[in-house]
């Protein structure tokens, strides 16, 4: 909002991928997969615990309060 600045509009990024075997590169050998699920930027929390909620999985979010 300032002078100089860049505003990127992610509203429209809405992309939610769900991995049931996900395991991280260069983990240990034999590591076993876990669910996971990658988030794009546009994503708003409820629309992630509706999509989770699908999935019969549960995430933890945070909520603030001002």
């Amino acid at each position: 909002m300032g002078n100089g600045s860049l505003m990127i509009w992610t509203h429209y990024m809405k992309d939610i991928v769900f991995d049931e075997t996900f395991v991280a590169t260069n983990a240990p050998k034999g590591t076993k997969g876990q669910p996971a699920v990658t988030v794009a930027a546009g994503v708003q929390w409820g629309q992630l615990y509706d999509a989770v909620f699908t999935q019969n999985h549960t995430i933890v979010g945070a909520s603030l309060s001002i």
